[in-house]
């Protein structure tokens, strides 16, 4: 259990997969709200079969949602050794045996392959990163990255495999995949451990694709460098990816501030406007606080739906000025003033987050709804940090007023370590939450077989 916590606390910190990395980036973000009603009850979704997943599969890992489907990614699974697996819930039915997402046509991801660490849907459109593999599909993981998309709604069928970059195949630890974003028929793909050349070896700058008009196997278009330089060593750009309709925006968690500066983690988040993914980007207006600190992690997550882009920036201190204590922020770009002052997200109503609450660790706004997840907050909400998690809902645009916390919907309560809100993903009054820390039958000391609830009505 220590050694489980210890590689757990390494990835929340560097952000982006395992051994170094997280992925919150894609796996909450919404590209579009379908219209529909809202009725149904708050339920645990059902396991893949019984006694699956197992201790250390993280299954929850990654949740996304559209209209009635549902995906949750468990990227620990397959004999536990990271090769990965993906689900999918269809017609609503979140309590019924899922359809297992076929193995890549080159094979079934080997060890260490992250498949389902980041996904996204768009309609009958199903992305799912992995970003531990061999480009090749079949050797040994190199963390180059793989993703697979698909389409029409063939989940069991062979996916299509996303085209080498342009610029030469993403080399080792590049982690191609690491965040996607799909928003109608255009893909963003985040490499956040890429040298902005695209070529040369890793050294974590970070690089993000776009593939646009549904040609996922052409060319894609390789995102801007920053208005303020390419990111450096170590900026993480493209940590985290969402795309609405022709706006795209991108984290960079590691960066400087400043843009040019040493990275100090204080984070940074770009957007690109009316489909110009080649041309320079708005950085988004600092929180009106003043600039993330060293170590806030601004950008760890984005989410944009519409006009609105949400930011996390989870090892911040809520005042938003003190030195970095994982309490977490949350702000909220209105109207597409994407440069301009943000509005700071009201502390939860059981009050602010204590330090290393790492509020904003997960967000997923869609329309004027915003879920944030707290993943190692306690469930009481006041007392010391145990990773047991918290999620809130902000609803009707309403970002400065105390939020709706959503229940738990299991018989026991989520215990320390189940990291209740570690990927959130809301569509329309729907909202699915995971909690990859927690046991199969939600109660007892965590395993990490991991858990994901579905509230088809929150806050509604």
């Amino acid at each position: 259990m220590e050694n489980r916590l210890l590689i757990l606390l390494f990835l929340l910190v560097i952000i982006s997969t395992i051994l170094g990395t997280t992925v919150w980036g894609n796996k909450n973000q919404i590209t579009s709200s379908p219209i529909e009603t809202c009725t149904g009850n708050n339920v645990k979704v059902s396991y893949p079969s019984e006694g699956d997943p197992l201790g250390g599969y993280f299954f929850g890992w990654s949740v996304f949602m559209f209209g009635d489907i549902l995906a949750v990614g468990s990227y620990g699974a397959d004999t536990a050794d990271y090769g990965g697996s993906a689900y999918v819930y269809t017609d609503g039915n979140y309590d019924s045996v899922p359809i297992k997402l076929a193995n890549p046509s080159t094979g079934p991801p080997l060890q260490e392959y992250f498949f389902g660490i980041s996904l996204s849907i768009e309609e009958n459109i199903l992305v799912v990163g992995s970003s531990g593999a061999n480009q090749d599909g079949t050797s040994a993981s190199d963390r180059s990255g793989i993703v697979y998309i698909y389409l029409n709604g063939n989940y069991e069928s062979a996916p299509t495999k996303i085209a080498v970059p342009g610029t030469g195949p993403p080399v080792g630890f590049y982690y191609f995949g690491s965040s996607v974003s799909i928003s109608g028929d255009t893909l963003a793909v985040g490499a956040y451990g890429a040298n902005q050349d695209g070529t040369s070896a890793a050294n974590f700058s970070g690089s993000v694709y776009v593939y646009t008009n549904g040609n996922y196997t052409s060319t894609p278009t390789k995102v801007a460098n920053p208005s303020t330089g390419a990111p450096q060593a170590n900026y993480y750009f493209g940590i985290c990816v969402s795309i609405s309709g022709d706006t795209l925006a991108v984290g960079a968690s590691g960066a400087n501030q400043n843009g040019t500066g040493t990275a100090n983690n204080s984070g940074a988040v770009y957007v690109y406007t009316n489909g110009n993914y080649s041309s320079a980007p708005i950085k988004a207006g600092n929180p009106s606080t003043g600039a993330p600190q060293t170590s806030y992690y601004f950008g760890n997550v984005v989410s944009i739906s519409g006009d609105t882009l949400a930011v996390g920036a989870f090892g911040a201190n809520q005042d938003g000025i003190s030195s970095a204590n994982n309490s977490g922020i949350v702000y909220v770009y209105t109207n597409g003033n994407y440069a301009s002052t943000p509005i700071k997200v009201a502390n939860p109503t059981t009050g602010p987050p204590q330090a290393s609450y790492r509020f904003g660790a997960a967000v997923s706004v869609s329309g004027d709804t915003l879920a944030v997840g707290a993943i190692w907050a306690n469930q009481d909400g006041f007392s010391g940090f145990d990773r047991s998690g918290l999620a809130y809902i902000y609803k009707n645009g309403d970002y400065e007023s105390p939020p709706i916390r959503v229940p738990d919907v299991t018989e026991f309560p989520p215990i320390g370590g189940y990291l209740f809100g570690l990927s959130v993903s809301v569509s329309g009054y729907k909202l699915a939450v995971g909690a990859p820390g927690q046991t199969t039958t939600g109660e007892g000391t965590s395993d990490d077989a991991g858990g994901a609830y579905v509230y088809p009505c929150i806050g509604f």
